[in-house]
This record gives structure tokens, C-alpha cells and sequence, in this order.
């Protein structure tokens, strides 16, 4: 039945996307997945060639910032999948005269939600990690690790995505009916994006551009990377003991924690 109700989620996305145009956008989407996993590599390999040269700590330590960045956006994109796929109307009406329980359909859409999650973190974190290993000549288990990873680490991100989407409802519902705030929101939002857009583009720009580590970043940024490092859980406590061999025991059983809080 949990199945069955997977299968309907994605028919349910798939329907609202248009069939007409389904087979475009899944090959639209496909190249675009590729060229943004070019980029990601040609970027890692880049400032992680620039990186080495200055310290290898460093460079574990921006691996793990990056992987951090990654959970991220991965939990937001998937807090607005959750929110439309746990509160919509249209689904509630469909399922409301069939004997499920609701168990059964929060776990499907739970499944639906961090399927979505394995494929993205396969989109964003995975070229990240490969190109980290083939830049060290890692041996071949940690490529193994490359690809078990998405599945680890959508694990934390959906505990986190449904913890947090009854919240995100509530402020959805709260500002349907306030224009002025909607439009303030937006405003930031644009604001935030345009700033991220620069700042991204700086950062392609000087990479092309040859510049040194330290013309594209600043010591104090760096000292922060290196001091904030530990704290980012659960990226740290997966990668430190598989790439540094470092407080394994305890590592794991950080993760194991936070994942039975989840």
C-alpha cells in the first residue's frame, strides 16, 4: 500500500506538471543536471587545487562547509515539497473515502520527499566528494562512500524537513491574507537572491581569473571556516571519520543520535 501511495505522489507531480510537456522538461532537466554537475566539479577542483596549495586542513574544512551548504539548500528546497505534499487539499479529498491510515500515508510522503532528497544531494554533494577523492587518489571504498552518502545524509534532512514543515505551514497561512508582508518577504528573498548571484559570480570570475586562495578569501573567513568546521553536524560526524579517520567511535554515535531524535 505505502508503495502505492509513493507511485501516486509522483503521478500527482507529474500531472500538475503537464504531460504534454513531460518529456521536454524531464530532458530539460536532465541537461541542466548535468552542466550544474560540471560546474559544481569544475568549481570544486578549482578552489580545491587553490586550497591544498595553502593548507590541507583547510581544504577538509571547506569540503565540509560545502557539503554543509549543500544540506541546506537541500532542506529548504524540500521544506515547499513537504509543505505542498503533506497539506494538499486536492490529495486529502482523493484519499479521504479510501480505509489508509494515516500512518501510512505521512510515511509515503515521507519516502516520496527523500527520494527527492537522494536525487538532488546525487545532483549537488556527490561531484563535490568525487572530485575531493580523485584530486587525492582515495582508494576505492571511498567511492563506495560517494555513493552510499546521499542516501545517509537525506536521512537527517527529511527528520529535519518534517519537523519543521508544520511550522513552515503556519507561517504560510499566516501571511496567505497580508499582502504588504507577502510583498516584504519577497523583497528580501529577491534581495538575498541577487546578493547570493554576485556573490557567486565573484567567486566563478576570480577562480577563472587564477587568482591565489587568499585573494578570494579572507583570513578572518578562513579562521571561521576552521573554527565553525566541528559544529557543522551531521556533515562533519559523517565525513571527519571517513576521510581523516578521526573520533570514529564518537562520530558515529553523534550521528546515530541525531538520527533517532529525527
Amino acid at each position: 500500500m505505502i508503495i502505492e501511495l509513493v507511485n501516486k505522489e509522483f503521478k500527482l507531480a507529474k500531472a500538475k506538471s503537464g504531460n504534454k510537456s513531460t518529456l521536454i522538461a524531464i530532458l530539460l532537466k536532465a541537461i541542466a543536471a548535468c552542466l550544474l554537475i560540471a560546474l559544481i566539479s569544475y568549481l570544486t577542483y578549482s578552489l580545491d587545487t587553490k586550497i591544498s596549495a595553502y593548507s590541507s586542513d583547510s581544504s577538509f574544512d571547506f569540503l565540509v562547509f560545502s557539503i554543509f551548504i549543500m544540506f541546506i539548500l537541500g532542506i529548504i528546497e524540500g521544506l515547499v515539497r513537504a509543505r505542498k505534499v503533506m497539506f494538499d487539499k486536492k490529495d486529502s479529498i482523493i484519499l479521504a473515502p479510501l480505509c489508509i491510515s494515516t500512518d501510512s500515508k505521512i510515511i509515503a510522503k515521507m519516502i516520496y520527499v527523500y527520494l527527492y532528497q537522494v536525487i538532488e544531494s546525487f545532483i549537488m554533494s556527490f561531484p563535490i566528494l568525487v572530485t575531493y577523492g580523485a584530486l587525492r587518489q582515495f582508494i576505492p571504498y571511498y567511492y563506495v562512500f560517494c555513493v552510499l552518502y546521499p542516501f545517509i545524509i537525506s536521512l537527517f534532512s527529511v527528520g529535519v524537513i518534517f519537523t519543521l514543515v508544520v511550522l513552515v505551514q503556519v507561517i504560510y497561512k499566516f501571511l496567505q491574507n497580508k499582502e504588504w508582508l507577502q510583498f516584504i518577504c519577497a523583497s528580501l528573498i529577491v534581495v538575498g537572491l541577487c546578493y547570493l548571484y554576485q556573490v557567486c559570480l565573484n567567486l566563478f570570475l576570480k577562480v577563472l581569473d587564477n587568482y591565489s586562495f587568499k585573494d578570494i578569501f579572507s583570513s578572518t573567513f578562513i579562521k571561521a571556516i576552521d573554527g565553525m568546521c566541528p559544529f557543522l553536524l551531521p556533515v562533519y560526524s559523517i565525513l571527519s571519520p571517513v576521510i581523516k579517520f578521526k573520533n570514529i567511535l564518537s562520530c558515529v554515535l553523534i550521528s546515530l543520535g541525531l538520527l533517532l531524535l529525527r
